[in-house]
């Protein structure tokens, strides 16, 4: 898949999740990933924030990071996890700081992934590009009441 081909998202809808979660593994190519990964270490000092056992660089708002017990498993590199409607607005997400992931009956698209129940999996460095839609929900300014 390419970011010039058109997709159609029901196509690859995790039906076992909550409304809703898209899951599309290959979603760019490895040329693709090469220019956006160029592209995100060559940005400036300051636009990097140093957390515990990560970094990241925020280029918008700033929205909060949430967690919930089941979870879909975003395993294979250049791939795209939607989530709209009550999946988004509902349910926490966010990413644990560990150093394994260990495959269990909590994962909603167990039957999409290449491992079994039990498997434990070594994290390595991982990239992550979260973008959020923030509807614009106020039409007037605050100082003109």
């Amino acid at each position: 898949m390419s970011l010039n081909t058109p997709i159609k998202l029901e196509n690859f809808i995790v039906n076992k999740a909550p409304a809703k979660a898209f899951y599309i593994p290959n979603f760019i190519n490895e040329e693709e990933e090469k220019i956006i990964l160029k592209k995100l270490y060559e940005a400036p000092k300051p636009k990097w924030v140093q957390l515990s056992n990560r970094r990241l660089q925020n280029w918008g708002r700033i929205s909060s990071f949430q967690r919930n017990g089941s979870r879909i498993h975003s395993i294979k590199r250049r791939s795209l996890l939607v989530l709209q409607e009550d999946l988004y607005t509902k349910y926490l997400h966010g990413i644990a700081e560990k150093p394994t992931d260990v495959i269990d009956d909590l994962i909603f698209n167990l039957d999409e992934i290449s491992y079994s129940l039990g498997d434990i999996l070594n994290r390595e460095t991982r990239v992550s590009l979260t973008i959020r839609y923030f509807p614009k929900v106020l039409k007037f300014k605050l100082g003109k009441i």
